[in-house]
């Protein structure tokens, strides 16, 4: 059980931001990336990790505003007032947000509840390219759903409340659809490159990973761009980058990003080239890119404590 307050805050932010980056990436990719060979599976296997991570993300969405109050009120007597909650959500700037967020959050559920599953593969083609159309369809909406409820986060926490939150909340908000982008796709990127060598859909799949390397370069840009203006806009980065808390986590937090675009690099520039005559280079890309997710999930738990970090 979560005693304090702050922690239970900080995990409701971590989790459910990780939620809808997840989702959000894997459902870009399987409608953006993924040749229409292997858009349906790909779009089947986004729509399953979405209907996993949608409760996870709402969930998370309601319990912000009750934790919130309970590290404002350093107990949480606060969580469970009705009162007090009611006067957050509807008397404050925080509490609007909040009712924004779950708004968003909630209509990405709903999408994702009445998404399209395709047929069974064994199904005539007419039926099939059908179903690709319905289950492409259904994937680009609930994708949108989950940018639009990934984006509705930056209307809370440190770039909302600066004077400079003109900038500072739409640089965060293009900081999150960037991670997710790269970070949501990744699950899926690892289930393509075990169809490389094997037929049927290794050509398929070959082409969807250089699709994912060529646009790739850009999002991590945009992702370090976007990130390190948020931080120089909010804590004054670099600074002193360990005199104070925030100063420490949002060092680890741009660590883990430098590691995460360093084996990115590895990834593209030395193993892929080397994949038709080396093996062993597939195995070892497999294994980084995991090293990559993990990396990517561990930034966003970073994240999730920065927001409830007083900036220098």
């Amino acid at each position: 059980m979560i005693a304090s307050p702050t922690a239970a805050l900080a995990l409701c932010r971590a989790v459910g931001d990780g939620a809808l980056m997840l989702a959000f990436g894997a459902g870009l990719f399987a409608t953006a990336a993924v040749p229409s060979a292997l858009r349906r599976d790909a779009a089947r296997r986004a729509g399953r990790l979405a209907a996993c991570t949608a409760p996870i993300a709402l969930l998370a969405a309601l319990l912000r505003l009750p934790a919130q109050a309970a590290a404002f009120d350093d107990g949480w007597g606060a969580a469970l007032d009705a009162g007090t909650l009611l006067a957050a959500a509807s008397g404050t700037a925080t509490g609007r947000a909040w009712a924004v967020q779950c708004g968003a959050t909630l209509l990405f559920a709903a999408a994702v509840a009445l998404r399209r599953d395709a047929p069974l593969s064994s199904d005539p083609a007419p039926s099939k390219t059908v179903a690709k159309d319905i289950v492409s369809s259904s994937a680009a909406m609930w994708t949108l759903a989950a940018g639009l409820a990934l984006a509705s986060l930056a209307l809370s926490g440190h770039a909302a409340a600066m004077p400079g939150r003109s900038v500072a909340a739409p640089a965060l908000a293009l900081h999150l659809l960037a991670g997710g982008a790269w970070m949501g796709s990744l699950p899926e990127v690892l289930r393509l490159m075990a169809l490389l060598g094997r037929d049927p859909g290794a050509g398929a799949a070959a082409l969807a990973l250089r699709r994912f390397s060529a646009a790739g370069h850009g999002v991590v840009a945009l992702l370090v761009a976007s990130g390190t203006l948020d931080a120089a806009l909010i804590g004054g980065w670099p600074g002193d980058p360990v005199g104070s808390a925030y100063g420490q986590v949002l060092t680890l937090k741009l660590l883990l990003a430098v590691a995460m675009a360093t084996l990115a690099l590895v990834n593209r520039y030395r193993l892929v080239p080397r994949l038709a005559a080396d093996r062993d280079a597939a195995a070892r890309l497999t294994v980084q890119t995991r090293w990559v997710l993990a990396l990517g999930l561990a930034a966003v738990a970073a994240s999730g404590l920065l927001g409830l970090l007083d900036p220098p």
